[in-house]
């Protein structure tokens, strides 16, 4: 059985894979992770689009729809925020797999993940290194 390298709510990192409740996922040839926010940079593009959009007609607008609209705005970028998307990519098989969450789970599951690369690596030279 493999050690456990980190453990969320809904991820275990183990030295050979990342497991949930629905899927697993194999480190074996797995070169590194990424996090991106993709919701985030969409919902900036169009907040500010429509921000261009209503400015045209702001002096029209009573205050309780630019008030209407600055909430909206902020909740959807913080909502949007709140989203991460982590990538492993594995440069043998040219593939990549995406996993969805929350920004802070994300995040410290990419760590976990790079702590089990790093244990590999260290593994893997040690032992290639092994007297005969």
């Amino acid at each position: 059985m493999n050690a456990i390298i980190h453990q969320t709510k809904r991820f275990t990192v183990t030295l050979s894979d990342v497991r949930s409740a629905n899927d697993m996922y194999t480190l074996d040839a797995v070169s590194h992770a990424r996090v991106r926010r993709p919701f985030f940079m969409v919902t900036t593009i169009a907040v500010v689009s429509v921000s261009c959009l209503v400015g045209v007609w702001f002096d029209h607008l009573y205050d309780a729809e630019r008030l209407g609209f600055a909430v909206l705005c902020a909740t959807a970028l913080f909502a949007s925020s709140q989203i991460a998307r982590l990538q492993l990519m594995s440069l043998q098989l040219r593939d990549h797999t995406y996993i969805y969450g929350r920004t802070g789970e994300i995040r410290a599951l990419k760590i976990g993940i790079e702590k089990a690369l790093m244990a590999r690596s260290r593994d893997h030279s040690n032992s290639s290194r092994s007297p005969t």
